[in-house]
């Protein structure tokens, strides 16, 4: 491999990642959290230590259990305050979190080895910086961007499809409506 190989193959993965950036953006994986509604529709302006100290036991253990059953699927969740955000991220990502932004993508498909630059939107290391931070031959290169590559691939065939139908199911599992009886036996224990 040359010069042009190794480079051809880092702007293929630039640009793909871009590619996948845009497709998770447009997903609808936003499922609204139930505890708001619940609580009204339990106990409007009620303020009573032990309802909420029940009440908020049961959110726990609803949130827990949300999180399991995306976590079971090799998904992940990112907590925003009234949604789930569930993402093509499983454990094997962990520790890096994904928070929307084309760096934290390029972080966790590199391992954090391809650092965002900041300037325009989408500028990551131009492929001479890359190469000088961390001193690896062409080949490696390729075989490095190309297993990168089949990452993105993966992640596009396999996560996102999967992605819109577990938060069709999760939106109707985890309702305030259908959580009702169940919080109400909950807190009456």
């Amino acid at each position: 491999m040359n010069y042009y190989d190794a480079k051809e193959i880092y702007d293929e993965f630039i640009k793909e990642t871009v590619k996948l950036q845009f497709e998770i953006g447009n997903l609808d994986n936003e499922v609204e959290k139930p505890f708001e509604k619940l609580y009204e529709l339990l106990y409007g302006d009620t303020h009573d230590f032990n309802t909420l100290s029940s009440f908020y036991e049961y959110r726990d253990k609803v949130a827990l259990e949300f999180v399991k059953v995306v976590q079971s699927s090799g998904l992940s969740v990112h907590d925003k305050y009234l949604h789930w955000w569930v993402l093509p991220f499983g454990d094997d990502y962990l520790p890096r979190m994904y928070n929307g932004e084309l760096g934290s993508l390029f972080e966790i498909l590199t391992y954090d080895e391809l650092s965002f630059e900041f300037g325009d939107y989408y500028s990551a290391y131009d492929f001479d910086r890359y190469l000088k931070k961390v001193n690896c031959t062409y080949d490696d290169v390729v075989n490095l961007f190309l297993e990168r590559l089949s990452k993105v691939d993966y992640i596009r065939r396999n996560e996102l499809p999967k992605i819109n139908r577990l938060c069709e199911e999760l939106r109707e599992r985890f309702s305030a409506d259908r959580l009702l009886e169940d919080c109400k036996k909950f807190i009456s224990r």
